[in-house]
């Protein structure tokens, strides 16, 4: 067997349309940046409280306000180990620059559709692009979240096929989240349709 590397690693979230996978993100970067040890009743082994945040569709200004409306208690200062990143034209450069500022627990891409160049259904473009945010995670010790979609499909399925693109994306994760609409309401089950160190019965989880 070779090395493990417990904090590294490519992760994948993903949903349809308008399911909050954003605000789900979102949530779980200032649970980390404020060195919580609770994030939405599992354990966070949080070392260094610092989330780098790739995002494609916002801009600073709605940021700002998205935080505010979603955590109105958390004074903005106590967010110090967030960092955004917005709308670069090289990601995998911008990514690996704060990385080598500071210590990082995790670094999240929002969204995988909009900084992959290749096509989505090439199964070896998809891999090596994805090999380079591996190789480093690798390096700085730290892991990362993919947010991607799924493809028009029924919501009884569990199974990870459903993400768009080819079977490299699902392949290179090393665990796959999917947030589903429960009803017509407001609350929302996070499945867990992968996960490569994950007990069977860990393999279902609900967040409301």
């Amino acid at each position: 067997m070779g090395t493990v590397y417990k904090h590294s690693g490519l992760v994948a979230l993903v949903g349809s349309s308008d399911v909050g996978k954003s605000s789900f993100l979102r949530q779980l970067a200032v649970s980390i940046a404020l060195k919580k040890t609770d994030f939405i009743g599992s354990k966070l082994n949080v070392r260094y409280g610092r989330v780098i945040y790739l995002t494609t569709e916002d801009s600073q200004v709605t940021i700002k306000n998205l935080l505010k409306k979603q955590l109105p208690v958390t004074d903005p200062k106590e967010l110090t180990g967030l960092c955004y990143i917005f709308n670069s034209d090289n990601p995998l450069k911008a990514i690996e620059e704060q990385l080598n500022v500071d210590k990082t627990d995790l670094v999240i891409i929002d969204c995988f559709a909009d900084i992959f160049e290749g096509q989505m259904n090439d199964i070896s473009s998809v891999r090596k692009y994805l090999n380079k945010f591996d190789k480093l995670g690798l390096e700085h010790e730290c892991a990362f979240i993919f947010l991607h979609h799924n493809g028009k499909r029924t919501e009884l399925s569990t199974d990870s096929n459903n993400i768009i693109g080819s079977q490299g994306f699902e392949a290179k994760m090393r665990m796959v989240m999917e947030i589903r609409k429960n009803g017509n309401g407001n609350n929302r089950q996070l499945y867990f349709t992968k996960g490569n160190y994950l007990p069977e019965d860990k393999k279902k989880k609900h967040w409301n």
